[in-house]
C-alpha cells in the first residue's frame, strides 16, 4: 500500500480489522497506519455523510471512491421463493445505497479543488444476462452500470 492512504468500511468493523491485522500486520489499521476503517450502512444517508466527514478528517482529500457494497440477502432462490425482506434488503443496499454513496461522493469531490473519480463495482447480471438463482441481485446490478456518477 505504499503511496496510498486507504479508508474502508464494513458492517462488522472489528472482524474486518482483525482480518487486516492478520494479513498486513498489527500496525496496518489506525491513526499511525496508512489505512482507516469505520462502520457505514450505505442505505442510511446520515451514515454515508458521516463516512465522508470521517474520510475528510483522516485523509483530507478523497481522490478515488469505490462503491462495492452489495447484498444478495444470502439467498439463492428463484424470484417466486424470495421473501419480501430479502427483496427489500437487496434493492435498498444495491440501488438506494449506491445512489446515496454516489450523491455524497459527488458533493464532496465537487468541493475539492482536485476533483476525484468514482468507480461503481457491478455484479452478476449487470451485463443483462439472467441469473436464475438470484434474480433481484442481477436486476439491481444493472444500476451500477447505468448510474452516471
Amino acid at each position: 500500500m505504499t503511496g496510498y492512504l486507504v479508508l474502508w468500511t464494513a458492517e462488522r468493523v472489528e472482524s474486518a480489522v482483525q482480518r487486516l491485522r492478520r494479513i498486513w500486520g498489527a500496525a496496518c489499521v489506525g491513526t499511525s497506519a496508512r489505512t482507516f476503517g469505520t462502520r457505514c450502512d450505505v442505505r442510511d444517508g446520515k451514515d454515508v455523510k458521516d463516512l465522508v466527514a470521517f474520510a475528510q478528517r483522516n485523509l483530507t482529500y478523497i481522490d478515488i471512491w469505490i462503491n462495492n457494497a452489495g447484498s444478495n440477502a444470502y439467498s439463492y432462490k428463484p424470484l417466486s421463493e424470495a421473501s419480501d425482506e430479502d427483496l427489500i434488503d437487496v434493492v435498498t443496499t444495491n440501488t438506494l445505497g449506491l445512489m446515496i454513496c454516489c450523491r455524497e461522493a459527488i458533493k464532496m469531490m465537487l468541493n475539492q479543488r482536485r476533483g476525484g473519480h468514482i468507480f461503481n463495482i457491478d455484479g452478476a447480471g449487470s451485463d443483462g444476462r439472467p441469473t436464475p438463482r438470484f434474480p433481484a441481485y442481477a436486476a439491481v446490478s444493472r444500476v451500477a452500470v447505468l448510474l452516471p456518477c
